[in-house]
């Protein structure tokens, strides 16, 4: 049993249980590159917390490096641990000083130190340490980790019990260091060594709603969570975030395509008139380079969507969308009010225009997230349709891939996995959810544009 892990979880004050103390024995094999691939809620953050905690205290002059998805997570995750330190092991009963700047780190009385990085390769440049731990490991993309893997391996080379750790749960794509370094693991190479939960290779055999299989990948269940909660969880989620998220099931293929090509062809229709009442929205490359408008509307049961607009920057649709809305005084115009780089300019001239002010609406990344599931499975039932002439739409459903929420809140039509020009479905989805949950309401102005 790991002396490591066991002084880390007195000093954050926790309980570690069975599978995180597997994990901290683990650790101390020393091995040079440890993955950690295990489901949402299942403790690895404060198993690789209370060991490092540990190791730090116990161990005269350990540096300690770590990052996460981004620079603002990893000082999160710090800042979260450095505040139950406050309460059970303060400085002024031997913990650590901490610093809360600029720079946020913590020194311990015997020389070791930890300090928190952005995922970048010149944060490590010049550094040495015992110790680099990636949480989160699956948000970077092959050639984001390739990077951070050449920044953070030299810091190892003076250092003769040198360790990477790697945790996450699964990526976007069987591909990148995280994943490398789990089937290097997995297949016993030298300087490799590998945890993982999984429910299977392949979501096509696994039976998702399995809670006896669940019991057993989820080792959280009973100790971290309930089984209550991963039904909660289960029901909110697709079959494909569902495995992704908690089941430890890895995407098949390079990317995990948004849309069954098959089912969108089927919903292609001809040309259909718009009603007076119908909602506009529009999206836009993230550097602005392309942009383009989308009509969504009922007819009947059905569904229906219209690529407007596709053209290059974003400088024209201002105006485009001015216009519209002075011609049809029913319509309502919403975007992604997070989109700020893209979207900042062409709305604050649409709300400098009184006449159409309070018609301009942005959604949140939960609007959004949920919309593009939800045109999804509008494909899926063949619900939806939209003129076979659209074939920019086409082009963008043909090239949109998603990419998972770093937070587990769901996963997104990502740009950089996204092959081409992916705002005119983008611009659709959001549309589309706009007239399901304000079929006939009111627009208002939402601030957070």
């Amino acid at each position: 049993m790991s002396k490591y892990s066991l002084r880390g979880a007195e000093m954050l004050g926790i309980t570690l249980h069975p599978h995180q103390i597997a994990l901290g024995d683990l650790l101390d094999r020393g091995i040079e590159t440890t993955s950690i691939c295990w489901g949402r809620r299942n403790g690895k953050t404060e198993a690789v917390w209370a060991w490092m905690l540990g190791l730090m205290d116990l161990e005269d002059d350990t540096y300690i490096v770590i990052t996460a998805q981004t620079g603002s997570k990893s000082r999160d995750r710090f800042m979260s641990h450095a505040r139950r330190l406050d309460r059970f092991y303060p400085e002024d009963a031997g913990g650590p000083k901490i610093r809360r700047g600029a720079i946020v780190d913590m020194d311990f009385a015997n020389g070791s130190r930890m300090w928190s990085v952005a995922p970048h390769e010149d944060s490590y440049r010049g550094d040495e340490a015992r110790v680099a731990f990636i949480d989160e490991a699956q948000s970077f993309d092959p050639e984001q980790g390739a990077n951070l893997k050449q920044g953070i391996m030299p810091i190892l080379d003076t250092v003769a019990d040198g360790q990477v750790i790697l945790a996450g749960t699964p990526g976007d794509s069987r591909a990148g260091w995280f994943w490398d370094a789990l089937q290097a693991g997995l297949s016993e190479q030298p300087g490799h060594a590998t945890s993982m939960y999984t429910a299977g290779d392949d979501i096509a055999d696994i039976d998702l709603d399995d809670e006896e299989m669940w019991q057993c990948v989820l080792p959280g269940i009973g100790t971290l969570t309930t089984l209550e909660k991963m039904r909660a969880r289960r029901a909110g989620l697709d079959d494909a975030t569902w495995a992704q998220e908690y089941l430890g099931v890895w995407p098949r293929g390079a990317f995990s395509g948004a849309f069954d090509i098959a089912a969108w062809n089927e919903c292609a229709d001809e040309f259909s008139e718009k009603p007076s009442e119908f909602v506009l929205a529009f999206d836009a490359q993230p550097e602005s380079k392309s942009s383009s408008v989308v009509a969504a509307w009922r007819d009947g049961d059905q569904l229906r969507v219209e690529l407007l607009a596709q053209r290059p920057n974003t400088d024209w649709t201002p105006k485009f969308l001015y216009d519209l809305l002075l011609r049809y005084p029913k319509a309502r115009v919403v975007y992604d009010g997070l989109a700020k780089s893209a979207m900042t300019q062409p709305t604050e001239v649409l709300k400098r225009q009184k006449k159409i002010a309070n018609r301009v609406v942005a959604h949140d990344s939960r609007a959004v997230m949920a919309g593009q599931d939800n045109i999804v499975k509008a494909v899926d039932s063949r619900s939806l349709r939209y003129p076979k002439s659209n074939v920019g739409l086409t082009n963008a459903v043909m090239g949109a891939q998603w990419r998972s929420d770093p937070e587990g809140k769901g996963r997104y039509l990502n740009w950089h996995r996204s092959d081409g020009d992916i705002s005119p479905i983008r611009a659709a989805a959001l549309a589309v959810w706009e007239l399901e949950q304000n079929p006939r309401q009111k627009p208002i102005i939402l601030d957070n544009a």
